[in-house]
């Protein structure tokens, strides 16, 4: 929910602080400054929290060709070029 709000605020607010920039007095660019600021500020801290939250690893787990014909539904698939094992 906060990515979506934060692209809906990117999405409304950016093009009126850049329009703002160009024609508005010294105040408004100055507004427009602290709310670009503000948006790219954002956008850097939910991507901090969003790294943190996606420290996952998956977990493999080798499965032989007589498992996988008793389980319904799954599908073999392998690398075009396997690797050599020893």
């Amino acid at each position: 929910m906060l990515a979506l709000s934060l692209g809906m605020a990117w999405l409304l607010l950016a093009p009126l602080s850049l329009w703002l920039l160009v024609r508005g007095s010294t105040g408004e660019r100055a507004a427009a400054l602290v709310t670009l600021l503000l948006l790219e500020g954002g956008t850097i801290a939910m991507d901090a929290l969003l790294d943190d939250a996606d420290d996952r690893s998956a977990v493999v787990h080798e499965v032989s060709c007589d498992e996988l014909h008793r389980i319904p539904g799954s599908l073999a698939s392998w690398p075009a070029n396997p690797p050599d094992r020893a």
